[in-house]
């Protein structure tokens, strides 16, 4: 019979759990692939200007194997065991490379605005979303391995959730200003307050955590207000850019 997530959150008590709020941007972000989903299926004198290339083409088949891989993964996750924690990060990882390639397809071809909406929007939130629940996955997979504080010298567990939190920091913003996508980026900061949220709520004596949280989500927001500022400004003036460069969340030919 397979655990709930509330039961196996219970169970590990890893330190790294968002609150309970955080996991409702699975509804925008099934609103978003839904709309993709009607939108790619209508008929083609309805919508003239839509990138059927980028569509039927370069994302195609993707799609549908990155969904059934998404069902596969709460499977494979709820039998709450070592191999099962295992293979679902194996499959998360699939599930996110699949995010990541269908939302640069995105960002470096035109769009419409629907297409705006629900491709880059939606492939970004998505992606976004996963890349912290592929963390999360790992963090999992440790726990369920005995990697937890007894069998850590000199390091507990509180120590390595904080280190984590900020390789976390480097990967979304890393990502967010090569590929000139805030969007993306910004979906850590739903994150990190959800974490934080959750260690001040239920486990206040992790302070370390909360303190370290707080900080790297204003860091953060200041990384993705000033990076969504730049690319604004940069579309506003027209400013020229060089090759390889006039991509991204307001790319467009």
């Amino acid at each position: 019979m397979p655990y709930t997530l509330p039961e196996i959150t219970a169970e590990w008590d890893t330190r790294i759990d968002p609150a309970g709020y955080a996991f409702a941007i699975w509804g925008l972000i099934y609103s978003l692939l839904g709309t993709f989903v009607v939108y790619q299926a209508l008929p083609s004198d309805w919508v003239p200007d839509r990138n059927d290339t980028l569509i039927f083409e370069d994302i195609g088949y993707h799609f549908f194997a990155n969904m059934m891989i998404n069902s596969i993964w709460l499977v494979l996750f709820q039998t709450n065991t070592v191999w099962g924690f295992v293979l679902s990060l194996l499959d998360i990882i699939a599930m996110l490379t699949s995010n990541i390639f269908m939302m640069d397809k995105s960002t470096n071809t035109s769009v419409n605005t629907t297409e705006w909406i629900s491709m880059r929007g939606g492939f970004s939130v998505y992606s976004g979303w996963v890349t912290a629940a592929t963390i999360l996955n790992v963090t999992y997979m440790l726990k369920s391995m005995g990697v937890a504080d007894p069998d850590i010298p000199y390091v507990d567990e509180e120590q390595i959730t904080v280190a984590v939190l900020w390789v976390a920091l480097g990967i979304y913003n890393l990502k967010s200003y090569w590929d000139r996508n805030p969007l993306y980026g910004s979906i850590f900061i739903w994150v990190i307050l959800a974490i934080r949220n959750n260690i001040v709520n239920n486990k206040a004596e992790y302070t370390l955590i909360s303190d370290n949280a707080t900080a790297i989500a204003i860091i953060h927001g200041i990384s993705m207000v000033g990076l969504w500022s730049w690319l604004a400004a940069e579309k506003y003036y027209d400013v020229a850019l060089p090759d390889g460069w006039d991509t991204g969340i307001f790319y467009e030919e």
